[in-house]
C-alpha cells in the first residue's frame, strides 16, 4: 500500500491547483508562495472539506505538539486568505462559520498526479442545509481518511510515486552579506531554489552590473570604480519594473573573465552591464556597455571623457540610457532630497565604503575615519553621516566600545543625517538597528525600519522589519518571506542563506535550516560563524557526529566554542565539554548568551539563568532571541522564565 506521505495528492478547487508532494499552490500560470503554517493550514481545511474544522482541531493538525491560543489560528487563516486573495466578507475559498470554525467554500477535486480526478470522500462538498445555513458538522477528515483512498488505489498511487520524482521536487531555502571575492560560485543547478538563477528565461528588464574595472595607471583607484559600480546599482534600483541584481551577487564575479552568458545565467538576468574607470588627477574616463546574455550583443555602449567633477552627471547619464534601452523608466523620486555632495567629500565616503565592505581586520575603523573625513569636508552630507552612526553601532555590539558610548555617538550622527535629509532610509534603517540591538525597543526599531522600507523599497534598509515582526509575535513568515525576496536580487549572497537557515531553526525546521547552512557554505565557506551555526543545527537533528566534524572545522575560536560544549555533552564526553566551556567563559565579555545555552544543553538551568541575566545586564547581542532559541526551549517553563523576557520587552 502506498502511504500518504509517498503519494503524489492534488487537490483543485476554484482556479487554484494544490499540490501536496511539491507544496505548492497555483492559478493558472502563477505560483501563490505560502509559508509552512499556512500550506498545512490549508491542506488540513482540504483534507476535512465539506466538513467544518474547529479552531481546536486546526490548532492539533497544524502546530503539532506547540500550544497555540484561538487567536493563533485566527491570525494564520488571515494571513492564508491574505495570501490567496480571499475576502472574509465575501469569501471564494474559506468561509468562517461563528462559534464553528472555518471550511472550504468551493467543490474540491481530489486527484492522484497523472490519473486524474477521485470521487469525494464525503459527498457532495460545499452544499447548503435546507435551511439554507452551511453543514455545521465538525467532522475532522484529515489526512486518515486520505490513506483509506490511498489504500483503494494502491498500485495507481504507486505509479504515481514514481512519477512524482520525474518532476523537481522544491526546497525553499533563503541568507547575509560579505562573500569574498574568490569563493567559488557553484554551477546555476546547485544554487538555492529560490533564486533566478538558472531560469531559462530570465525576465527581459532585468539586469546586473559588473564591478567596473580600474583601469588607472597605478592601479590605486579601485574604490572609486567600485563606488561607480555601487551607485550605479543604487540608481538602477529605483528603475519602475526593472529587476536589478544587488551588490554582494555581482561583486561575486569581480576579477573574473567569466563569460557573459555564464554570469547571466547564474544571476538570473537578461542583460549585463559592464565597463571601466581611467582617473587620473582631474581627468576621467568610463567606458560602459549594456549587453544582452543570450548572444552577447551589444544593446547600448558609450565612452565618456570627462573631468572628475563631472562623474554625477554621468552616472545619471549612464542609469538613463540603460533604462532606456530595457524600456524602463526612472521614477521620479529617483534622486534623494539630499544635494549633489562636494566631490572630495564623496571621495571619502567611496573609501570608507570600501574597507566597510572588505570587512578585514582592523576596516571598521578604517571605514570610520573615512567616513568622518568626509563629514569634514562636507558638513551637510547626509548619507557620510548616517555612515558614521551605522559604524558606532557595530562597533558597539560587537565589543570594541562600551555601548553607551557607541550609542550617544551613533544617535548624534544619525539626527545631524535626518536634519539634514528626513528621508534618508539608511539613517532610519541604522535608527533602527539601536532601538533594536542596544535599547531592545522592539516596536520603535519596527516602526524605523518600516519606514526605511517605505522611504526605498529596494534599499535594503527596512529588510529587518519582518525579523522585529517575529520577535514582537513569534510569526517567522515575514522574516522568511522578506529573506525569499532578497534572494532573488542577491542569488549569490552566503548571508542571505545563512540567515534563513537561522530563520528555519528558530522555527523548529531542522531539516530546512541545514539545507540553507549547506548552500551558504557551498558559496562562502569562510562565512563568519557559518560551520558553527551549521553545527548547532546538526545537533538539533541528532547528528551529534557530523555537528563535531563541522564545528571543528570552522576556523573562529569564539564561533567553535559556541556550541562545542553541547556538541561534546551529547556524545558522552563530558570532560572535553567542560574544558571547552571553561574557554567560553573567558570570553564572557561577549559571550554570556552562548554560554547560558551551553549550561542549558548540559541541563544545569540555575548557571544557565546566571549567565542570560549577566547577557542581559551587560546588553550583550543574543538575548532577543531568547524567547525562540531552541537551545533555550528547557528553560520555558522554569518560573524564572517569564520575568527574564519581561527584562527584554518581549513577555508579550
Amino acid at each position: 500500500m502506498v502511504s500518504q506521505g509517498e503519494c503524489p495528492l492534488r487537490y483543485r478547487i476554484a482556479d487554484l491547483v494544490i499540490d501536496v508532494g511539491l507544496r505548492s499552490v497555483r492559478r493558472g500560470t502563477s505560483d501563490i508562495y505560502l509559508p509552512k503554517l499556512s500550506f498545512d493550514l490549508f491542506i488540513a481545511l482540504l483534507a476535512a472539506a465539506p466538513n467544518i474544522v474547529s479552531n481546536d482541531e486546526l490548532a492539533r493538525s497544524v502546530w503539532k505538539g506547540v500550544l497555540v491560543s484561538p487567536e493563533s489560528v485566527t491570525q494564520r487563516v488571515k494571513l492564508l486568505r491574505d495570501a490567496l486573495g480571499d475576502d472574509p466578507g465575501a469569501p471564494r475559498y474559506i468561509v468562517g462559520l461563528r462559534r464553528q470554525g472555518y471550511r472550504i467554500l468551493p467543490d474540491t477535486t481530489v486527484e492522484l498526479a497523472g490519473l486524474g480526478p477521485v470521487p469525494p470522500l464525503n459527498g457532495s462538498a460545499g452544499h447548503e442545509s435546507a435551511s439554507g445555513s452551511p453543514e455545521s458538522k465538525s467532522a475532522f477528515v484529515g489526512f486518515g481518511s486520505i490513506a483509506l483512498l490511498f489504500a483503494a488505489v494502491s498500485l495507481a498511487g504507486a505509479l504515481a510515486y514514481l512519477a512524482i520524482y520525474s518532476t523537481r521536487r522544491t526546497i525553499h531555502g533563503p541568507a547575509q552579506t560579505g562573500s569574498p571575492p574568490s569563493a567559488a560560485i557553484p554551477a546555476s543547478s546547485s544554487l538555492p531554489p529560490d533564486s533566478t538563477a538558472g531560469d531559462p528565461l530570465p525576465p527581459p528588464h532585468s539586469v546586473a552590473v559588473l564591478p567596473f574595472l580600474d583601469m588607472s595607471e597605478k592601479k590605486d583607484q579601485e574604490y572609486f570604480s567600485d563606488g561607480l559600480t555601487e551607485e550605479l546599482i543604487d540608481r538602477l534600483a529605483r528603475v519602475v519594473h526593472l529587476k536589478v541584481i544587488a551588490r554582494t551577487s555581482s561583486f561575486q564575479f569581480k576579477g573574473k573573465s567569466e563569460d557573459v552568458r555564464s554570469i547571466a545565467a547564474k544571476l538570473g538576468v537578461a542583460n549585463i552591464l559592464e565597463g571601466s574607470v581611467r582617473k587620473s588627477g582631474t581627468s576621467l574616463r568610463i567606458t560602459a556597455q549594456l549587453i544582452q546574455a543570450s548572444d552577447g550583443t551589444y544593446l547600448w555602449s558609450h565612452s565618456y571623457d570627462e573631468r572628475v567633477t563631472d562623474l554625477f552627471k554621468i552616472q545619471k547619464n549612464i542609469s538613463e540610457k540603460v533604462a532606456q534601452e530595457l524600456e524602463s523608466t526612472l521614477t521620479a523620486d529617483s534622486s534623494t532630497s539630499a544635494k549633489t555632495p562636494i566631490l572630495d567629500a564623496y571621495e571619502a565616503l567611496q573609501k570608507g565604503n570600501y574597507f566597510w565592505q572588505r570587512n578585514q581586520t582592523g576596516d571598521e575603523e578604517r571605514a570610520l575615519a573615512f567616513y568622518r573625513e568626509a563629514t569634514r569636508r562636507d558638513p551637510d552630507y547626509a548619507r557620510a553621516w548616517a555612515a558614521v552612526g551605522y559604524v558606532y553601532v557595530s562597533l558597539g555590539v560587537g565589543g570594541s566600545i562600551a555601548v553607551s558610548e557607541a550609542r550617544s555617538k551613533s544617535m548624534a550622527a544619525l539626527h545631524r543625517a535626518l536634519s539634514i535629509d528626513p528621508g534618508s532610509a539608511q539613517a532610519h534603517g541604522v535608527m533602527g538597528k539601536i532601538y533594536r540591538d542596544i535599547d531592545w525597543d522592539w516596536k520603535a526599531a519596527k516602526e524605523a525600519f518600516d519606514r526605511a522600507a517605505s522611504l526605498e523599497p529596494n534599499g535594503g534598509w527596512g529588510e529587518d522589519s519582518g525579523y522585529l515582526n517575529w520577535i514582537l509575535t513569534g510569526d517567522l513568515d515575514e522574516q522568511i518571506v522578506t529573506l525569499r525576496q532578497r534572494l532573488r536580487r542577491d542569488p549569490l549572497d552566503a548571508n542571505i542563506l545563512f540567515d534563513l537557515g537561522v530563520a528555519y531553526r528558530a522555527e523548529q525546521r531542522y531539516q530546512e535550516s541545514a539545507d540553507n547552512f549547506e548552500r551558504a557554505l557551498e558559496l562562502n565557506p569562510r562565512i563568519a560563524g557559518g560551520k558553527s551555526e551549521y553545527a548547532a543545527t546538526l545537533l538539533l537533528l541528532g547528528q551529534p557526529e557530523k555537528a563535531l566534524a563541522a564545528a571543528q572545522s570552522d576556523p573562529d575560536k569564539s564561533s567553535r566554542l559556541s556550541i562545542l560544549p553541547c556538541v561534546y555533552w551529547k556524545l558522552g564526553r563530558k570532560a572535553e565539554s567542560s574544558a571547552a566551556l571553561k574557554e567560553l567563559e573567558a570570553d564572557a565579555a561577549k559571550s554570556a548568551y552562548n554560554i547560558a545555552g551551553m549550561y542549558t544543553c548540559r541541563g544545569d538551568k540555575d548557571r544557565a539563568f546566571e549567565w542570560l541575566e549577566r547577557a542581559c545586564r551587560e546588553r550583550q547581542s543574543g538575548p532577543s532571541n531568547t524567547k525562540f532559541d531552541p537551545f533555550l526551549l528547557d528553560l520555558h517553563s522554569d518560573s524564572r522564565f517569564r520575568p527574564l523576557l519581561v527584562k527584554l520587552n518581549l513577555a508579550d
